[in-house]
C-alpha cells in the first residue's frame, strides 16, 4: 500500500495479514497461502494471538471406513490397500482397526469436507480405467418431458414471428410484478424469506413485467424491439410455465398484438375464443382475454401508459402472455391423459 511496504526481488521478510468475518475463513485462507509461499521456498514462521499460534499447519485427523469406501467404489480394498492409495495423493494414511483407516488431511486441503471427498481421492489413485463397466440392470429410453416439447414449440412458433428470446431472473418484487402494471397484488405469493435485497422478495407470478423491464433496461437500444420469455412461474406451491412477448416500436398497437396472439394460439393448436379484458395493465379497449374451453389462459393488447411511465418507456408496447396449461399435451390440461 505504499513505498515502505513494497515488495521487490530484495524483500526477505513478508508480514501476511488476513481478516474476515468467519474465523474458519480466515484459518483456512492463511494456511493455503503460507503453505504456497512454503513451497516456493519461504520459511514460514507463527504468532501468537491471543494464545494461540496462527498459523496452524497441523493436519486434520479423520477415521473412515472402508466398507463405505468399497460400497461406494464397487472395491474390494483392505485398510491397508485404502491408505496405500491415499498416500499416493498425499495424504498421511495407515490402517487402523480392523475396517478403519486413519487419514491425516493435509492443512491446506480445504475441500475436504466428508468422507466420500477421501474416497474420490482413493478412486483417482486407483485408477478410474480399472473400474469395469457394465450395462444397467433397468432397460429404459429416455424421451423429453411434455412441458419442455410444448415450451420448445413455443420457442420455434414465437421466433418464427421475428422476436428474439431472453431468460430475465425468476426473483423479482412487489413493484414490477404488480405496483407498475396497476394489478392487485396477488394473494398466493410464494416469498423469499430473508432477502438480501428489496429487488429481489418473490418469486415471479408472471413474465410480461419483467419483459417490460428489460425494456425499460434497452431504452438507448434502436427499435423496434420485440423480445419474448417462456419460462416457470410461481403461483402459491404450484410451479408452471407461460409464454409472454412484447414488441415497442412507435407503431405498437393492439392489431399487432392481437396478429400475434391469433398466430401463436393457431400455430398451437389451441381452440381459443377471445373476450373483452377488463386488465388494468393495458389500455381499455385496446385488450382482450384468451379464453380455452371457457376458462382464462392468456391476455393481449396494447399496454397502458401509465404502465409505460412506470417502465419509464416512451413508445406504444404490444403485448401477449399465454398459460401454457392451456396447451393440448401440457400435463394436466383439458384432453391430456
Amino acid at each position: 500500500n505504499g513505498e515502505l511496504t513494497r515488495v521487490t526481488t530484495e524483500t526477505r521478510n513478508i508480514l501476511l495479514d488476513c481478516t474476515g468475518t468467519d474465523e474458519r475463513a480466515v484459518r483456512t485462507a492463511v494456511t493455503i497461502i503460507c503453505t504456497a509461499m512454503a513451497e516456493a521456498g519461504a520459511s514460514i514462521e507463527s504468532i501468537e494471538i491471543e494464545g494461540v499460534r496462527w498459523p496452524d499447519l497441523s493436519p486434520a485427523v479423520r477415521y473412515v471406513q472402508t466398507g463405505d469406501c468399497n460400497r461406494l467404489l464397487g472395491t474390494t480394498l483392505s485398510p491397508d490397500e485404502m491408505a496405500e492409495l491415499l498416500r499416493r495423493m498425499r495424504y498421511g494414511a495407515a490402517g487402523a482397526k480392523e475396517g478403519m483407516v486413519r487419514v491425516e488431511v493435509p492443512c491446506y486441503r480445504a475441500d475436504i469436507m466428508h468422507d466420500w471427498d477421501l474416497f474420490e481421492d482413493v478412486a483417482i489413485a486407483f485408477g478410474y480405467d480399472r473400474f469395469p463397466t457394465g450395462i444397467s440392470p433397468t432397460f429404459a429410453i429416455g424421451k423429453p418431458h411434455p412441458v419442455n416439447q410444448i415450451g420448445s414449440l413455443v420457442r420455434q412458433v414465437i421466433t418464427g414471428f421475428g422476436f428474439i428470446e431472453v431468460i430475465p431472473f425468476t426473483l423479482s418484487n412487489e413493484a414490477v410484478m404488480f405496483t407498475a402494471m396497476q394489478r392487485p397484488v396477488r394473494d398466493d405469493l410464494l416469498r423469499v424469506l430473508h432477502p438480501i435485497t428489496e429487488d429481489h422478495t418473490l418469486l415471479r407470478t408472471d413474465l410480461l413485467p419483467l419483459l417490460l423491464e428489460i425494456c425499460q433496461l434497452n431504452r438507448h437500444r434502436e427499435l423496434p424491439q420485440r423480445i419474448f420469455c417462456v419460462g416457470d412461474v410461481v403461483r402459491g406451491v404450484e410451479t408452471f410455465q407461460k409464454a409472454a412477448f412484447v414488441s415497442i416500436h412507435p407503431a405498437a398497437d393492439f392489431t399487432e398484438a392481437y396478429a400475434h396472439a391469433d398466430a401463436i394460439c393457431r400455430e398451437l393448436a389451441l381452440p381459443f375464443t377471445v373476450r373483452e379484458s377488463d386488465d388494468p395493465a393495458f389500455i381499455g379497449g385496446r385488450r382482450g382475454d384468451i379464453l380455452v374451453n371457457g376458462k382464462d389462459a392468456g391476455v393481449f393488447g396494447e399496454i397502458h401508459p401509465a404502465v409505460l411511465n412506470a417502465f419509464e418507456l416512451e413508445h406504444s408496447v404490444a403485448a401477449f402472455e399465454l398459460d401454457l396449461r392451456a396447451v393440448p399435451g401440457y400435463p394436466g390440461s383439458p384432453g391430456t391423459p
